[in-house]
This record gives C-alpha cells, structure tokens and sequence, in this order.
C-alpha cells in the first residue's frame, strides 16, 4: 500500500469511524448504529458549510466495511453491518470546477507575469495533465527533446518517491513544439545559473555532452528534478 494511500484510509478512520465508533465494541455495532453516524457526518459537514466532508461519507462506510470483513475473517464478529454503503448513503455526482479552454490562456499569461519561475512547470502541468505529484516528481531525463514528449515514471508525496497512482498511470505524454521550447529557454536560464555559480552545466539541446549518444537521441540521464531549479525569467 502506497503512503498516501495508508495515510489516507488512516485519517478516514480517526476523522469518521473514531469519533463515532470509538467506545463501541465491533461485536455490539448494528445497521442503526451505521444510520446513525451518517446522520452525525451529515450534519457534521453542513455545520462545516463544507461539501468535501459528505462525499467522503461513502468512503468511510467502505472502510468501515473494510474493517469488518477482517474481524469477520477473524471470527471477531459475524455480521458487516456496513455492507452495501450505497443504500446508507449516496452522495451527489461531484462537479469539479475545472479550468476550461478560454480560461488556460489567461490563466498561463497571469502566471508568467506574477511567478514567472514558476511558469515552464505549470505550462507543462496543465497541457500535459500532470497530477501535483507526477510534476514534483518529474526529472530533466524524464523529457525526450527529439521525440518531444515526455514520461512520466514516479510521483512524489510528502518528499517521498515512489510509482504514479494507478499501472495506467506510467505513460509517455506528448509536448507541443511551443511547451519544449518553453522548457528549453528554462534549461538554458538554469545552465547560466549553475556557470555562473561555479557549478557544471546541465545539458542542453546543441550543447556540447560527453556521451554523443544522448545528443543524438535526445535523451540524458539527468536525475535532476524538474521542478526544483525553477528560476527567475
């Protein structure tokens, strides 16, 4: 199990099932009690003016569920009173306010003029689709300069390393000729940075490598992460 999915399920239990649940024994916990945490969550989340609170609702009962099939499993218990969540609650459908095309310009254009060092990575997030953890994650040797595109192999939480969220989630993802050379001026800025700083030159494209290869075929193990030499335009 990943981190931040443990860490997850974790503060499920200890903001849902624990405050509810806490001094019950498992054995004496029935379908009225469920009923009856939802209500609490309810009124809870609207007490909070928060809509997060409820739709996770669901994924408490799951858990709770969870819970019970292993004390099940452990003959702790006979009955799952969380089975079939849905006909406890149901949440509805979430609408994200997502960032609409007419918005992506403005969006970028306000981003260059008020942080432009952040903007080459952000650029990169929102046409390449990157989740906050894929983009931390993303290294110099992840960018494929000739084929333009880019892969993403790791995501990161709370400074710790691993695979992205699901198999399907390790791919390669196109770059318009417009985000590379984005991504190149930025490279430049830091190679001037690091010279100027006394420190080696990173790669890049035209530029002088020891191993001909990797000019050659766009790519170079360069480890250094992405967003971490983000600098000044």
């Amino acid at each position: 199990m990943k981190p931040s999915t443990k860490k997850y399920y974790g503060d499920l239990v200890d903001s849902y099932l624990n405050p509810f649940f806490e001094n019950m024994p498992l054995a004496e916990i029935i379908r009225r009690n469920v009923k009856e945490a939802v209500a609490f969550w309810v009124e809870r989340a609207k007490a909070s003016d928060s809509k997060r609170g409820e739709r996770s609702i669901p994924n408490a009962l799951r858990t709770g569920g969870a819970i019970f099939s292993w004390a099940i499993e452990e003959e702790l218990v006979t009955v799952n009173p969380f089975l079939n969540p849905g006909k406890v609650f149901k949440v509805e459908s979430f609408q994200g306010d997502y960032l609409r095309p007419e918005e992506v310009t403005p969006y970028l254009d306000g981003v260059r003029k008020k942080a432009p060092r952040h903007y080459p990575i952000l650029r990169t997030m929102t046409y390449a689709g990157l989740r906050i953890g894929e983009a931390i994650a993303l290294k110099w040797g992840n960018i494929d300069w000739n084929g333009k595109f880019l892969t993403v192999q790791e995501s990161s939480w709370q400074g710790i390393l691993g695979t992205p969220k699901t198999k399907s989630s390790i791919r390669p993802v196109d770059l318009s000729p417009e985000t590379i050379e984005v991504l190149l001026q930025h490279r430049k800025a830091v190679a001037a940075q690091s010279l100027k700083a006394g420190r080696s030159m990173p790669f890049v494209r035209n530029a002088t490598a020891q191993n001909a290869n990797q000019v050659r075929t766009g790519r170079v193990e360069d480890q250094t992460p992405l967003l971490g030499e983000s600098v000044n335009a």
